[in-house]
């Protein structure tokens, strides 16, 4: 209900996963899962993903379906930062947070992922180099509509276990997961869990940032037609 708020509608719906994009598009810019691991889902702090809105009316229309639809506010529909800057921010029935912001507004154009990071020259390396994401500006790469931007250093503690609370991976979607995983791995990347295919949905992979976060390397059979 809040995603068609946004212009955005159901592009794929397979045990249990859904995936949501603007219309016209192929892949989903968003899923929603449940967990792998089968355990409760649970709610984590300091980390947020920002969703870009057409207009105002958009996000106070978002602001709206997402409380009658079981969210909670965290900051209602209005100016902040600036006096174009107008945003919301909700929690989902699970308490994670929501920010939704005006289009292009730190070069978001679907979603974004703000990163505070140990050390933001790694970072970059890992980004540009390793994964091979396009640059977006400073301190940002964009993979499609998709924008990492690293905000600030600070100390990050490393958490070996991406089944924990909260927010807690990346997912790049590719046609070969396999091929991709080798790839980073051949390009200085660290590895999370090797290449492993789930029944006939789906062939995932994890790699890890140089704090140790995990991303998931995802090769859908629904998206790209095979795992092999």
């Amino acid at each position: 209900a809040i995603m068609e708020t946004l212009g955005h509608r159901l592009l794929q719906d397979t045990d249990g996963e859904f995936g949501y994009g603007p219309e016209g598009a192929v892949l989903p810019t968003l899923y929603v899962t449940l967990p792998f691991d089968g355990k409760p889902a649970t709610v984590g702090n300091g980390s947020m993903p920002a969703l870009d809105a057409p207009s105002r009316a958009a996000v106070d229309a978002f602001h709206k379906a997402a409380l009658t639809h079981g969210g909670t506010d965290e900051g209602a529909p209005g100016l902040r930062y600036s006096p174009t800057f107008y945003s919301c921010y909700v929690r989902d029935p699970d308490g994670n947070r929501l920010w939704l912001v005006p289009p292009g507004h730190g070069g978001v154009t679907g979603i974004g992922i703000d990163l505070v990071v140990n050390n933001r020259d790694a970072h970059a390396h890992f980004w540009r180099s390793v994964m091979q994401f396009e640059p977006a500006g400073p301190s940002a790469w964009r993979c499609g509509s998709s924008l990492v931007h690293i905000t600030g250093e600070a100390p990050v503690a490393r958490v070996d276990d991406w089944r924990a609370p909260g927010w807690r991976y990346t997912t790049v979607q590719v046609r070969d997961c396999v091929a991709e995983h080798t790839g980073v791995l051949q390009r200085g990347g660290a590895e999370g869990a090797a290449p492993t295919l789930l029944g006939s949905t789906v062939r995932m992979s994890f790699v890890r940032d140089p704090d140790g976060n995990f991303i998931e390397l995802s090769q859908r059979a629904s998206l790209v037609g095979h795992l092999d």
